[in-house]
């Protein structure tokens, strides 16, 4: 007995990936490596950080804010401004059949909520490109389901942004159901906090 949970306490610490500078990691049970390749960066000022596990991506990054007013809005800015990527348009281009440019209701960006310690997180889960941008919205742009969260971690004064890319190679409305209902659990299940020393 005593050997199977040095074995797991071995295996947890492996993949127990800490955000630097906060009272997070990644939840060890997801088993996320560092992407090997991929510049990482950790200072006074924040941190970027990449991980994979299989077909799933996560890209960390935190930003040092002091005044948590600012930084609240922040959240509220950035997250915001990716889900106005996926609404409705003018076409610029004149003579054009429709005056409006929208995503196709398949791809049309879902979310969530969840609670994350104290605070109550909202998920936005788009579609992103080959090259991981967001804005993504048609069957022949789409290469991953991708989702997005950010919060204000107080006690390291933090913006702490997450995004998940999850490779969609059919992207059709199965498959997109298919992909947000993994995204959804694993958004939800990616942080935990760091056990005390």
């Amino acid at each position: 007995m005593l050997v199977l949970a040095s074995i797991f306490l071995n295996f947890s610490l492996a993949y127990a990936q800490e955000l630097p500078g906060t009272t997070w990691q990644l939840n060890p049970q997801n088993q996320f490596k560092q992407q090997s390749g991929v510049t990482q960066f950790s200072g006074a000022n924040g941190f970027t950080a990449v991980y994979v596990n299989g077909d799933l991506e996560v890209h960390l990054k935190g930003t040092k804010i002091e005044n948590p007013a600012v930084a609240k809005q922040m959240t509220l800015v950035e997250f915001n401004n990716i889900e106005k990527l996926y609404s409705a348009r003018g076409n610029p281009y004149e003579g054009q059949i429709t005056e409006l440019i929208e995503c196709d209701k398949t791809y049309q960006p879902r979310s969530f909520k969840f609670q994350l310690g104290a605070q109550e997180l909202r998920v936005l889960m788009v579609g992103a490109n080959d090259r991981r941008l967001f804005g993504a919205c048609a069957k022949d742009q789409i290469a991953y389901w991708a989702s997005y969260l950010n919060f204000y971690d107080a006690p390291s004064r933090m913006v702490i942004e997450s995004r998940l890319f999850l490779k969609a190679p059919q992207p059709n409305a199965k498959n997109v159901s298919e992909l947000s209902k993994k995204l959804e659990k694993i958004s939800k299940e990616l942080l935990v906090m760091k056990a005390a020393p």
